[in-house]
């Protein structure tokens, strides 16, 4: 197949989980879709296509080409932590590579990355996204519904780490990232106290 071709495919997978999608409130813009939730955090969902593979860049078993077909991507924006590590606002529509929690549908299910074959059967593959999305993929999302529950989610996920140096390393940044949040939460509070209040312009209208 063309790459249009396969764009194409992409295009009819992606329609009923557009639906989907839509009925737990996210928006559109393309391959991605972000919801917003308490907080200001952001939900987002992405399909990503497989690049053209250039040169050398194959190497079976080392580095594969995903020409031909696609995979998920999860994301949950804290606007507190991108403020604090880039001062400046979120974007209107957000990236999910601009997000600071990220998953893979495919590794989050099955613990593995897996792209899907942009090929004939993209009915049959259209539903087992649906499915996965339904079942893993946005409720993985609802559980970090603000800034709190992420802080949450860490302190879980550390608690249940292997004993292992790899575990320790990740734990540390695990709280290191919990640190941040928490800052960002206080600066951000700091901020509103010190705003001025807002000035009431009385207008006056000819009777």
């Amino acid at each position: 197949m063309t790459k249009s071709a396969f764009a194409a495919v992409l295009d009819g997978v992606q329609k009923p989980v557009t639906a989907l999608l839509k009925n737990v409130g996210f928006k559109r813009r393309g391959r991605a879709y972000n919801r917003a939730v308490r907080d200001g955090l952001v939900h987002a969902v992405s399909f990503q296509m497989g690049q053209f593979p250039i040169g050398e860049y194959v190497i079976p078993g080392i580095r594969e080409s995903f020409y031909g077909r696609f995979t998920v991507n999860l994301g949950v924006m804290l606007p507190a932590v991108l403020k604090l590590e880039t001062e400046r606002d979120p974007p209107s529509f957000v990236p999910e590579y601009h997000c600071q929690i990220r998953q893979r549908l495919g590794t989050l299910v099955y613990n593995e990355d897996v792209w899907w074959d942009l090929d004939h059967q993209a009915d049959r593959t259209a539903h087992v996204i649906l499915e996965l999305l339904d079942q893993h993929g946005i409720p993985f999302l609802d559980q970090f519904e603000d800034h709190s529950s992420v802080v949450t989610y860490l302190e879980r996920l550390a608690a249940f780490l292997p004993t292992t140096k790899a575990a320790q390393l990740l734990w540390e940044r695990l709280f290191v990232f919990r640190s941040e949040i928490e800052t960002a939460l206080q600066r951000s509070s700091i901020r509103q106290r010190r705003r001025p209040p807002r000035r009431l312009t009385r207008v006056s209208r000819d009777t």
